[in-house]
């Protein structure tokens, strides 16, 4: 073990490890607050050819030496991993480094079993209010935590760069979108959740993509973002940061039937899905409100691979059926499939569980989730200089804070996210709850 307590010393652990594999444990400030506002106490290195570790401090008072931030973006020519590269990300760029928890998320979907930061519990108790319970905690603490986790990541599976590099990029993208943040109407906010999560009137959402299903969930501080009760009055605090700006959502229309139909070549019409797969069902030219919310119904279970058998005739269902069996053959006889974009493996060495049925409903998440992602990053290309933030992603809907002098690119954001045949609906409104209202483009107003 080497404590980097001067320049000399940092300087000779980066020719030291120059050429070599290494793994960087990054130990923050706090384990409670956003990334955004956290900071970093130390980073512990680990080189995997010689064994060796260093500990290399940003911000600890037990060392009389803390490192600049800009002497540790490049610390080797070999590999780089990183323990939670997304969390060190906003505030220290390590160049050409890899995040080794997606690595092994991306071998077997499974999350790597870490408790992180729990040697910071009892110096949460007594020290609630701080922000930088790191510089409390004794090294020696530190360093026993990175030590005991060490051994379990230190073993890096082998994995696919473009697959890599695909999550990778989708990393940079989901924390531009945490760092955005959405407004909040600061009174009623505090009513209900800890003000400590503010930043000023902004609350920062946090994205995990590390999920079993391949759908991102997104929660921070008891708030479930991505679920947020629509009839509790919780979507009302969110609000414009601009005045006279706007809360503007676009959402997919029947967006996991017009996925299936996208992979298996079944052509709908611009028209509603539910009213067109409902004219089959029933064998109607024209659909009562009941036999329209019935067709619903019916089309929902087929979303999960249970067609009933009374409809198992119908062209779409047959294609389903078709696709179903062929995804599972090539399971069972391969070994693997891959999905769609990303060309990511789903073993049969690593999804023991899975039946045709779930293993359908595993690629068309997953489907979901790479499909969207370029949508995102075509969006955030597209708001780069320009004052209107996309604050949210929801599975089948992308939620923006609106200024009011950008009325005019809401048809640009319609093309880019309806881009590929598929339909979306807009609403809008001054809240995240009242989306009452739609734009009119012909008038260019708000309506």
């Amino acid at each position: 073990m080497v404590i980097v307590d001067s320049i000399v010393k940092l300087k000779e652990c980066k020719v030291s490890v120059i050429s070599n594999d290494i793994i960087i444990i990054p130990v923050f400030m706090s384990t409670t607050l956003h990334p955004i506002k956290n900071g970093i106490s130390l980073l512990y290195l680990y080189d995997i050819n010689t064994k060796q570790k260093y500990i290399i401090p940003v911000c600890h008072p037990d060392i009389p030496f803390n490192a600049d931030k800009s002497d540790l973006e490049k610390l080797t020519n070999g590999k780089c991993y990183v323990l939670n590269k997304w969390q060190l990300s906003y505030h220290l760029t390590v160049k050409d480094s890899l995040d080794i928890s997606f690595i092994n998320y991306l071998q077997d979907a499974k999350v790597l079993e870490i408790e992180e930061g729990n040697h910071f519990d009892f110096y949460n108790y007594y020290f609630p209010d701080r922000s930088d319970v790191g510089k409390i905690v004794p090294i020696t603490k530190h360093i026993e935590y990175c030590d005991s986790i060490i051994d379990k990541i230190k073993d890096v599976p082998n994995f696919n760069n473009w697959t890599y590099k695909f999550y990778d990029d989708a990393i940079d993208l989901f924390s531009e979108i945490e760092k955005n943040g959405m407004c909040v109407d600061i009174d009623k906010f505090k009513a209900r959740y800890n003000s400590k999560m503010l930043v000023k009137n902004i609350v920062h959402t946090k994205y995990n993509l590390l999920t079993s299903a391949g759908r991102p969930s997104n929660s921070f501080g008891g708030i479930n973002f991505a679920a947020l009760n629509k009839d509790d009055g919780t979507r009302e605090l969110f609000i414009s940061r601009f005045e006279d700006g706007k809360i503007l959502e676009f959402d997919y229309d029947a967006y996991h039937l017009r996925l299936i139909a996208d992979l298996i070549g079944y052509d709908f019409p611009d028209s509603s899905i539910h009213e067109h797969l409902g004219k089959q069902y029933f064998k109607k030219d024209s659909l009562t409100k009941e036999e329209y919310e019935l067709s619903k119904k019916i089309s929902f279970k087929a979303l999960y691979g249970f067609i009933p058998k009374e409809y198992k005739s119908i062209k779409f269902f047959q294609g389903i059926e078709i696709f179903i069996i062929e995804l599972w053959k090539g399971f069972n006889n391969d070994g693997f499939v891959q999905s769609q974009i990303s060309k990511r493996k789903f073993s049969k060495e690593y999804f023991k569980d899975l039946n045709a049925t779930k293993l359908f409903n595993y690629y068309i998440q997953f489907y979901e989730t790479e499909k969207n992602i370029l949508v995102i990053e075509e969006l955030l290309s597209f708001l780069k200089g320009k004052k209107t933030k996309l604050i949210k992603y929801l599975y089948d809907a992308f939620i923006f804070d609106m200024h009011p002098d950008e009325k005019h690119i809401v048809e640009d954001l319609e093309k880019i996210i309806s881009k590929g045949g598929f339909p979306i609906k807009a609403k809008i409104g001054d809240n995240y709850h009242n989306l009452r209202y739609l734009y009119n483009r012909e008038k260019n107003t708000w309506k």
